[in-house]
């Protein structure tokens, strides 16, 4: 038990559970933008929309992550600062994940196309944004955690491998 909880509170390990995180979120998001553009494809979207489309959702993320970052720096939860903005993006990805697929069943059970296209439309723009805002979080949080410990000259390395690992 002693030897259990020696690993958990290990910096390395507590850096490696962090960075695994980032890498699933890349992993979701290479996967996702995979098959997104078919998606609107075939729902009957143009292609110059849809790179209108896919280009909202990392505009919305230029112009909101200062504001995330600000906040995520003054927040007092009992998470700590950054967790629950990473809780908060990570459950609206999967909302999205799950949304996505599901857009043009949910139109054809309100008989109205145009809901399934609209729902497919704005998730995607919605997970783009998360995907894209939820970087900062994990960055700050990976920082905060190995500051002043053995990792600080690496975690970097680490958060990077992960990152590249992940796509």
């Amino acid at each position: 038990m002693k030897l259990f909880k020696s690993i958990i509170h290990d910096d390395f390990f507590r850096l490696i559970i962090i960075t695994s995180l980032v890498c699933g979120l890349e992993f979701c998001t290479a996967s996702a933008f995979t098959f997104i553009p078919p998606m609107l494809l075939k729902a009957g979207i143009p292609e110059s929309s849809m790179t209108w489309i896919m280009g909202c959702g990392p505009l919305l993320g230029f112009l909101l992550c200062p504001i995330i970052g600000d906040s995520s720096d003054h927040c007092r939860s009992p998470l700590g600062k950054r967790r629950p903005f990473i809780l908060g993006f990570c459950l609206t990805i999967i909302f999205c994940l799950i949304l996505i697929p599901q857009s043009e069943a949910i139109g054809e059970i309100f008989q109205a196309p145009s809901i399934g296209i609209g729902l497919l439309v704005v998730t995607c723009i919605l997970f783009d944004f998360a995907a894209q805002a939820c970087f900062n979080p994990c960055e700050s949080l990976i920082y905060d955690v190995c500051k002043g410990t053995s990792q600080e000259s690496s975690c970097f390395y680490v958060y990077s491998f992960m990152t590249s690992f992940g796509k």
